[in-house]
């Protein structure tokens, strides 16, 4: 069972995707600095039961970037048009790290396209995190 890879014009940029399996659909997001691929471990498993869809984030993967800064807001705007190309209404969410931040945005603010969430590793807001590592964020290219 191999995944079937696409690409798709989202808001301002790129984005790639994979989609594996049928069944209800299960979106499966990406910690920050990794892509899709994180997910190789997990895969076949779910897509007995779901038709998965694994996307790149912005600026992850083999999506492209732009000039726009990095915003959860902008990532999940990302996956609601991304849900609207594969003509997906509701579908459950499985996010690790910033893929779980981003499903935590899509709940709060779309909470009509999530049924349920499994999130590993998200936090809402920042000051939660040590202060190197808040530090960290705000120059994650150096």
């Amino acid at each position: 069972m191999k995944p079937r890879g696409q690409y798709v014009q989202v808001n301002d940029i790129k984005m790639y995707y994979e989609t594996l399996g049928e069944g209800p659909p299960l979106l499966m997001l990406h910690g920050g600095t990794v892509s899709s691929e994180c997910w190789s471990g997990q895969l076949a498993p779910f897509a007995r039961h779901f038709r998965v869809i694994l996307p790149d984030s912005r600026g992850h993967g083999r999506s492209t970037d732009s000039d726009q800064p990095f915003s959860y807001a902008g990532m999940a705007s990302d996956m609601i048009e991304l849900l609207k190309h594969l003509q997906i209404q509701r579908t459950d969410l499985c996010g690790w790290s910033d893929g779980g931040i981003i499903g935590l945005h899509l709940a709060i603010h779309h909470p009509g396209v999530i049924k349920k969430q499994i999130l590993v590793g998200a936090n809402f807001d920042v000051n939660g995190l040590i202060p190197a590592f808040r530090g960290w964020l705000s120059k994650p290219t150096e």
